[in-house]
């Protein structure tokens, strides 16, 4: 199993930094560095596996454990289940550092294939609401992109970021038990029709 909202948003926003970097294809080299807290994900990704997450089949809005349980470090993993020479074909990490009374959230993406054409990585800071029943909204108020010609970090232009002249925002219904946590957006039609589309994740201690 894996995650394709999750896939699908990680690989777009690693192809427009594809198209920042003035890249005529989707090729990168490997960014020079990553945030400590997601290569804590990445060197242990079994801990982190969505597959093993046992908030599969729980129903969306589901009341466990109080949102503000959310305060803290997740990290979540999520593969294709397609092979390539023995490999996933798709791989994405995740990093979600929440920090409750300040409202405030920095999100993390790896991802990368099997052939090792297009790995990247972006971030996100951003501040958060609750917005209803179980619901978080997430409001992105800056964001960074791994160049795909150098692998540099770079700060992504408030031009860039901005969405018909807004600041992107997602909504999110946040089900929480103990270490486990599961982010499930809504469709247009705002049903949870399919929990594939899910990310799950786990807790873990990446503050200093």
């Amino acid at each position: 199993m894996w995650n394709p909202r999750y896939v699908r948003l990680t690989l777009t926003l690693l192809l427009v930094a594809f198209g920042l970097a003035g890249c005529e294809v989707p090729f990168a080299v490997e960014p020079k560095e990553l945030p400590g807290a997601l290569e804590r994900v990445i060197d242990d990704s079994a801990s982190f596996d969505a597959d093993a997450n046992p908030l599969h089949g729980v129903e969306a809005g589901t009341v466990i454990d109080p949102l503000e349980k959310l305060d803290g470090c997740w990290g979540g993993y999520a593969k294709s289940t397609t092979l390539i020479n023995g490999r996933p074909a798709v791989e994405i990490y995740h990093v979600y550092i929440i920090d409750w009374e300040t409202q405030t959230y920095t999100h993390w993406s790896y991802g990368r294939d099997a052939l090792g054409l297009a790995p990247g990585l972006v971030g996100m800071d951003g501040r958060f609401e609750v917005a209803g029943n179980r619901m978080i909204q997430w409001r992105g108020e800056q964001a960074y992109y791994s160049d795909a010609q150098t692998g540099e970090l770079r700060e992504m232009t408030e031009e860039d970021l901005l969405e018909d002249g807004e600041r992107p925002t997602s909504r999110d219904s946040v089900t929480l038990s103990g270490q486990y946590a599961r982010f499930w957006s809504p469709d247009e039609s705002g049903n949870f029709s399919d929990e594939a589309d899910a990310l799950y994740l786990t807790r873990f201690d990446c503050r200093e």
